[in-house]
């Protein structure tokens, strides 16, 4: 990737870090869409691991992906809006 990345969501708690782009990204000349997964390499860099079902609408998704996928989306969608519903009452 290059300066003035996109957006990004980390996952903590591996043993190399990973990342999903929020928005569209060119990685080595190509353009991927915002859903896509990078993983760090042995030699710290990072490489292109494969399209999560976030690249794609529900509907898409579930067509592609499975029942389960889109099962998966709903439930990380609902624990979002929980975080979300915390970090306000902290606020207050």
């Amino acid at each position: 990737m290059e300066h003035g990345e996109p957006p990004v969501l980390w996952k903590s708690g591996s043993p190399r870090s990973m990342f999903m782009s929020l928005r569209p990204v060119q990685f080595r000349g190509v353009e991927l869409p915002g859903g896509s997964l990078f993983k760090q390499a042995s030699d710290g860099s990072f490489v292109f691991a494969r399209i999560t079902s976030y690249a794609f609408n529900q509907r898409k998704a579930m067509d592609i992906f499975g029942i389960q996928e889109y099962e998966n989306q709903l439930a990380a969608e609902g624990h979002m809006e929980g975080v979300r519903q915390l970090v306000t009452q902290e606020r207050t």
